[in-house]
Order: C-alpha cells, then structure tokens, then sequence
C-alpha cells in the first residue's frame, strides 16, 4: 500500500495530511512516499500505539536492517513531538554517533513540507537546533547520547535504547554487558519522568544482554508481587523465520520481510552463520552459552585417504598462560582446507610443559610437519613468539597473530561450517579429548583445542597476502630436523 495510491484529488490529500496526526503508518508514507507497508511495520506501530495506554515498558525485539530504527527513532519520535506539546525524548545508542543520525533524521523530517502540513502550527525553535540536542516551537525535545553518557539535567517523558550493543563481541564481554546494565539502571532509569515510557529496540545477542537481564522471569514476577505492573515489561518478538504461534500470524518458516529478506535467503545465511548466532540475530532466541554451541555428532570423522594431499597445510599454537596443574595447556592444531571448502584438522598436539621444553617441542613439530607456523602473539607472548622466530630454521615460515575478538566469536566461522558437513577429523586417538572440550565449549574446564583449531581457521582463510616471516639464517631444515630428533 503506498502513499500516492491513496492520494488522487486534492481533498484527499487534506484528508490524508490530518489522518496523518492519528497514524503513525499513514504518517510515515505521507512524509515519505517510497516508505514501504508492512505487517512487521503495522505490528511495531500497533506495540508502540499500546504505550501510555496499557504498558510503559516495551521490548522489541528484530533481527538486522528489517527498519525497527528507521519506524521507532525517526517517524514515531518526530510523530510523537507534533501531536505532544513538551514531550522529552531522550534517545541512547550503543555509539553517541549512531544516536546523532538518528536524531539527525528525526529533525529532519520535522523541516519537510509534509510534516509542516501535517502540524501546521509548530516549528523548529531557532535557539537549539543541535542534531543531538533540538526543540519544537510547542516544547517538545529531542536528545541523543551514546550508552555511557551523561543525562544530567534533562528529563524524559520518552526513553528509547535503540541497540545499545554494537556487536557479537561487546555482547559476549561480561564487563560490557555489565556497564550497559549500570548505565541504564543507575542513569538512563533514573531521568524517566513520572508516568514515562521505554522502549528498547534491539536484536537479540546473548542471554545475558540487557533485554535477557529485564525479562528475567523472576525479575519480572518480583516486580508483579510489589505491585510495580508499570514496571513490568512487555516484549514483541518478531524472528526473521516465523515459528509457532507467530504473532503476526506467519505459517512456520515464513519470512519476516520477504520483498527484502526472502525465506530462502535467510535459510542460507542460517547455514553460513551456524545455529547459534542465527538463533541470536534472527530469531531473537539467545541460549545461555553453557557448552554444546556446535553439535559434536556433526563433525566427519575420516581416515587418511580422505584427506586432500595437494592442499596447503599449516600449524597454529595457542601458547598456554601457566604450567600449573591448574592452566591451560599447550595446542598446537595442524590441517588444511579442501578445493570444496571442508575444514580437514588433521591433527592436535597438546601437552603441559615449561616454556624451555614446550618450546623445543614446537620447534620439533616445525621441522618435521614441514608446513608454516602461527603463533598466539598477545601480551606476554610476544616474547614467546620472538624467541621462536629467532630459533627456527630459516626456511619456516612463521607468523604471529592477534586476539582482538573473544574466544567464541573467533570460533564461530568455522563452527558454521560443522553443521554444514564441512570439518573433517583425521581418525585418531586425540578425536575423543577434542569432541568433548568442543562439546563444554565456551563453559568448559579447557578451551585452548578450540582456540588452536580457531587461529589454524584464520590463518588457512586468510593467509594469502598476509606478511610471513623467514626466520634468520641458521642452518638448512635437514640439518635442524636431525638436531631436533636428537632431542627426542
């Protein structure tokens, strides 16, 4: 249903510019005719349309660019400002960049001739007109703030969280998962006028995000029992592949936007991401991360004739941070990636040593696995790696890596590719101990299998045009390799 449909005379344009005041959906395609309808747009409208009336506190809850920003922080808020005198809305978003456009559009649309007409009598007020911080000429306000900003000052008749986390990395940190809830609770909760509204509109990441620690059962049935059903929260749901009982009545496996996101593209990208971060993103069901993110039965387990011989094979080690009983230990994951795209792991070594023998060990596996080597290189291990280069034969190449990810975000690209069929374990007596961390993985006792398969991953899929370093001169790898076999 589009906007120049309804408008054929100019009587109907009059009447469509005073509906316009009363529907936020006939509002938003007025103002902008090329603003598509949709039954994910008519059901946001509808929650939104509920708040002030029979619910404060409102969860929305969609996958990835299906327009809940564009629909809630930029029609409603500048809707909501013509039709309120004095409404303060105060808007947070993870970054106080991403708040600005946000507002910055909002502002926007209020100086177009559609919303001229459609409030007739309200202007922008001249003396603050700030992209972040602006006012209407009837009192009404809008401010923006990026999650961690300060709020002193300003009241809110409007709350809106539009994505307070950025990314699968910030959702997986605890310590930023902590300062969002702090923030919201000691700062954004504490500017709400008495009898204001908040919405929080985000895709889902992780259990423990700040929409998970809200819709906490018993944090929910506590604030019943006190009597707080004001502060009670509602959430509308809306993953991308409809399921039971969908609440826009979509058969099981319908697309949630199918003119831009069609079902059989979602399935793709399904396959591509693997079940967990799909669940998460787009069908807004995180799962508490306590082990069995992958499936262990989903790994092949083949013998040696399966495995490609014209491929490239490398070696990664994760370097272990203690020889205590109670460390981590060392792992060092050998393999390669075949011409369709199966992840072989042909092999993982894995021992607690001192950093002398774990050291002599690793250069034994160079010479005679004779393939390129990647090192864990983060803090301490700089030196680790130093030493390493500076021992090897000159004709190993080496290379250090980084960790600027957590443990589970570097792992989850090539356990998407274990639902799929496409990683392949070398028969041998270390499957079994490598099944089960995988299985305990990211709440297991151990995890450095997973981190050594992970930097293997990285290095095979990223390694052309990458810098490898020669390590100086120091003898051929024949004559290293019977120097090492000495040593074992």
């Amino acid at each position: 249903m589009a906007t120049d449909s309804l408008i054929r005379t100019d009587g109907e344009a009059d009447y469509v510019a005073k509906s316009a005041a009363d529907d936020l959906l006939l509002y938003a395609q007025y103002c902008d005719p090329s603003y598509t309808y949709s039954a994910l747009a008519a059901g946001i409208a509808w929650q939104l349309d509920r708040l002030g009336k029979d619910i404060r506190r409102l969860v929305i809850s969609v996958p990835p660019r299906h327009g809940k920003s564009r629909l809630c922080s930029v029609e409603w808020t500048s809707w909501m400002m013509g039709r309120r005198p004095g409404v303060e809305i105060v808007l947070a978003s993870y970054s106080g960049d991403l708040a600005k456009e946000h507002s910055r559009r909002a502002r926007e649309r209020c100086r177009t001739r559609q919303w001229r007409t459609v409030f007739p009598d309200v202007v922008e007020n001249a003396e603050q007109s700030a992209a972040a911080n602006w006012k209407l000429s009837n009192g009404s306000s809008y401010q923006a703030v990026g999650v961690g900003g300060s709020l002193t000052g300003r009241g809110a008749d409007i709350l809106i969280i539009d994505d307070p986390i950025k990314d699968h990395a910030e959702a997986h940190s605890a310590t930023q998962r902590q300062r969002v809830w702090d923030w919201f609770m000691s700062v954004a909760m504490t500017r709400l006028s008495p009898g204001g509204i908040v919405v929080i509109i985000m895709t889902r990441w992780h259990v423990d995000d700040l929409v998970g620690r809200l819709l906490d059962p018993k944090r929910q049935e506590e604030l019943k029992e006190a009597g707080g059903q004001n502060e009670v929260w509602h959430e509308y749901k809306l993953p991308a592949l409809a399921e039971e009982n969908d609440p826009l009545r979509r058969e099981p496996g319908e697309a949630l936007f199918p003119d831009r996101f069609p079902a059989e593209d979602l399935q793709s990208k399904k396959r591509s991401l693997g079940p967990y971060v799909f669940g998460s993103l787009y069908q807004q069901n995180p799962v508490p991360a306590e082990g069995n993110v992958v499936d262990r039965n989903a790994f092949r387990i083949v013998d040696d004739n399966a495995i490609p011989k014209d491929r490239t094979f490398m070696r990664f080690w994760d370097l272990a941070a203690s020889e205590s009983d109670v460390g981590n230990f060392w792992a060092g994951a050998i393999g390669c990636i075949g011409s369709d795209g199966t992840f072989y792991i042909t092999g993982i070594e894995r021992w607690r040593k001192s950093w002398g023998a774990a050291k002599e060990s690793i250069m034994y596996h160079a010479v005679t696995d004779r393939v390129a080597v990647g090192v864990e290189a983060v803090g301490g291990f700089k030196i680790a790696y130093q030493e390493l280069r500076n021992s090897l034969p000159h004709d190993v190449m080496i290379r250090e890596y980084g960790a600027d990810t957590d443990k589970l975000t570097r792992a989850l690209p090539w356990f998407a590719l274990v639902g799929n069929g496409k990683v392949a374990l070398l028969r041998g007596a270390w499957n079994e101990d490598f099944l089960a961390e995988v299985h305990a993985f990211p709440m297991g006792a151990f995890d450095d299998q997973v981190d050594a398969v992970s930097g293997l991953y990285i290095m095979l899929t990223q390694s052309f045009g990458t810098p490898w370093v020669l390590p100086p001169k120091r003898g051929s790898l024949g004559e290293t390799s019977r120097a090492m076999r000495r040593v074992h």
